[in-house]
């Protein structure tokens, strides 16, 4: 510190300079106690990167994508009434958007895969039922097919209002024939 007098209104020498109250901020650094600042930079350099991967949450998709789901699972409804082409919606939704829309994608081939299970068990279920009535048993079989119908209609519906939501979809007792 200076011991001379100083003229009003110049500037304080070069070692008059009041010390910080607080000590400088750590560089940053791998072991520097800061974490990474998510929210800045440009993904890709040193930024984690959160792709879409078939069954597992991932970022949210867009609005197109969630619209071609939406439309995989509805279509796959209209088996219940137009048995053999119901899953021709799906199916075209699958094939278009598979490079294009992971999500679209995922959700299309799970809906596939839905409705071709629940196709084979409503015919095996219906080729029993013709049996056991012309073995002259029980029409008590003929429920089945009725059980399998509504059980499709529900989670059909469950599948198109989690697939509008963004929300990954998995029907459950389904044989995964399309990946």
């Amino acid at each position: 510190m200076s011991h001379y007098p100083r003229e009003a209104g110049s500037p304080p020498p070069l070692g008059d300079y009041p010390r910080a109250a607080h000590p400088p901020p750590p560089k940053a650094g791998r072991y520097s106690g800061y974490g990474p600042a998510y929210g800045y930079g440009t993904p890709g350099y040193g930024m984690p990167v959160e792709r879409y991967a078939p069954g597992r949450y991932g970022p949210r998709p867009r609005s197109d994508d969630s619209t071609m789901a939406v439309l995989a699972h509805l279509s796959g409804l209209a088996n219940l009434i137009l048995w053999p082409f119901g899953f021709v919606g799906a199916l075209i939704i699958y094939v278009t958007k598979r490079e294009h829309a992971p999500y679209a994608r995922d959700q299309a081939a799970e809906s596939l895969n839905f409705w071709i299970t629940m196709s084979v068990l409503i015919v095996a279920s219906m080729f029993f039922a013709v049996t056991m009535l012309l073995m002259a048993l029980s029409w008590t079989p003929f429920l089945l097919p009725v059980v399998l119908w509504i059980y499709a209609l529900v989670v059909g519906i469950v599948g198109a209002v989690s697939a509008s939501k963004g929300q990954n979809f998995r029907y459950p007792l389904t044989l995964r024939l399309v990946r």
